[in-house]
């Protein structure tokens, strides 16, 4: 579904910093600028994916939820090794535009066309690197990877850069793994995609800790102790929007003292990578259809947990985006990250 808003509704001469949440009956102009700003901050494509990881099976309904699956598997070489270490050095070029803000970003680019050298860019993405953790348990990795996603196959840009707000990179940050922004198709008001990304052995645990944490943001009350509040406050100050007539146009909705906070909706990403059994152990002794005719059937057992834990979490009514993806293994996973890094104690 493209985001692409209708020519008609597009107009240059209309001020977005302007108060819009009376207009979104029918749609309007100013839902239509917002589209089009959001889709210009979209960085990546799905394309440079298909090279390792290879659908299970088409993205589909949760049963008794407003949730849509998406499910991947690790792809495997011309041999019939599984790419989990191409997969991570893949996932870790995107390092410089999840960790740093825009802003210095474009500084960087600015420098280059007027000195004619990458040494700004390259001392940014350096920095970004050193922004992770070298703990071998860290969930970063997956944080880093669900980035990729939300921005190459759903297409909702990120709109904050919480790695760069990090004053210690041993430490985790706190609150969502990632916000994500879009204007919702049926109601033209603005989402805000809270993001939670587990990776862990066993699939049952992982998806019973993702949902429990996305619950604590996505049904939080208000108030000042609540667990969103932090990450709104933040939004306020640091939305990693350069432009300034879309900054102006979309900063009233994270301001719960603004009326246009009542036009903001909460939705939800997960990403729950997990070990699975099946991949194959030695070179040449399975082929990728073999693999994915696996993957289908584990499907009927992983839905029903997913469908469980969603609805025990209150979390049934909200559309929510959720990522599967089995691994040979996922501490694997998170050892390549950390060595793609360059952060690794090993």
């Amino acid at each position: 579904m493209s985001l692409t808003p209708e020519k008609e509704i597009i107009s240059p001469a209309v001020d977005m910093t302007k108060d819009i949440s009376d207009v979104y009956q029918g749609g309007t102009i100013l839902d239509g600028l917002i589209k089009e700003g959001l889709e210009k901050l979209l960085r990546g494509e799905s394309a440079r994916l298909e090279a390792y990881l290879r659908e299970i099976q088409v993205s589909a309904d949760i049963d008794g939820t407003k949730g849509k699956g998406h499910f991947y598997y690790i792809d495997l070489d011309g041999n019939g090794r599984p790419r989990t270490k191409d997969f991570a050095a893949e996932v870790v070029l995107d390092v410089l535009e999840y960790a740093v803000p825009r802003k210095a970003i474009e500084e960087a680019e600015e420098y280059r066309r007027k000195h004619n050298s990458n040494r700004e860019i390259l001392r940014l993405s350096d920095e970004a690197k050193l922004l992770f953790t070298s703990l071998k348990k860290s969930g970063e990795g997956g944080e880093l990877l669900l980035y990729v996603l939300a921005e190459s196959y759903l297409k909702f840009p990120q709109i904050i850069c919480k790695m760069d707000l990090k004053t210690n990179a041993q430490m985790h940050y706190h609150g969502a793994d990632g916000l994500y922004a879009s204007v919702d198709e049926e109601s033209s008001k603005l989402a805000l995609h809270w993001g939670e990304s587990k990776l862990y052995a066993d699939i049952s645990l992982g998806i019973k800790e993702c949902f429990s944490s996305l619950a604590k943001l996505l049904l939080a009350e208000g108030g000042t102790g609540s667990s969103e509040n932090r990450d709104l406050q933040l939004l306020k100050r640091y939305v990693n929007i350069t432009d300034e007539s879309l900054r102006g146009g979309v900063e009233g909705f994270f301001n719960k003292s603004h009326k246009n906070y009542k036009a903001l909706i909460f939705k939800g990403i997960a990403l729950v990578g997990f070990t699975q059994e099946g991949y194959p152990t030695e070179p040449n002794s399975m082929n990728t259809d073999e693999l994915k005719d696996i993957f289908v059937n584990e499907l009927r057992n992983w839905i029903p947990i997913l469908s469980k834990e969603i609805g025990k979490n209150k979390l049934a009514s909200y559309d929510i985006h959720t990522f599967l993806i089995p691994m040979p293994c996922v501490q694997d996973f998170r050892n390549s990250i950390l060595l793609e890094l360059g952060v690794s104690n090993e």
